[in-house]
């Protein structure tokens, strides 16, 4: 029944058991830039004014994990997972405008140059993106993002000429940013552009 309900998916192409209780999927041709596409046309969620106070009692409220005591969950340090989820889309953002300062704009059609793991863990999370009201959802897609951003830079570097695979990057970044700031805004807390 599983099967049956998942091969009916939009951007699935086939479901076969592989072994007791688990399924293969192979998604259709383009379905990762359907994705990415389809977030890049999602409008902007409203700003909220920057309020550090809200913010916190926002995330404390709609966290599971408890941060460690003695953690300020104002301290911007990566121990903190409300900094790292809006410094991961402060970055996402900040790679979006150093795109378009390089006349690079972000291409969804693209999606096909996203090989790395760490670029496939974004867009898998990407498509869990009905979970955005989830603070530990947000920390997950949050960190995959910076993972992928340090394992593979999302602009040239140096000498090195703008590709497809910095188009298909930075429609990935802007995806992230987009899903981001509106999974903080649903728990009632400011995604700030700049940290």
């Amino acid at each position: 029944m599983l099967r049956r309900r998942l091969a009916a998916t939009p951007g699935v192409a086939a479901v076969t058991p592989s072994g007791p209780g688990f399924l293969d999927i192979v998604l259709a041709e383009g379905a990762q830039a359907a994705l990415l596409d389809e977030i890049l046309t999602l409008p902007a969620p409203a700003a909220l004014p920057e309020d550090p106070a809200r913010d916190v009692r926002a995330w404390r409220a709609a966290s599971d994990d408890r941060p460690p005591a003695g953690l300020d969950l104002l301290t911007q340090r990566t121990e903190n997972p409300l900094f790292r989820v809006r410094y991961a889309h402060a970055r996402a953002r900040s790679a979006v405008r150093g795109g378009a300062r390089l006349g690079i704009a972000p291409d969804a059609a693209a999606a096909e140059e996203l090989r790395h793991p760490a670029e496939r863990a974004v867009l898998a999370l990407l498509g869990e993106r009905h979970r955005a009201g989830s603070a530990g959802w947000l920390v997950r897609l949050a960190d995959a993002h910076l993972d992928a951003t340090a394992t593979a830079a999302v602009l040239p570097q140096g000498p090195e000429k703008p590709g497809a695979v910095h188009r298909a990057r930075l429609a990935l970044a802007q995806a992230t940013a987009t899903v981001l700031a509106d999974g903080l805004t649903r728990l009632g807390i400011g995604a700030p552009d700049h940290l």
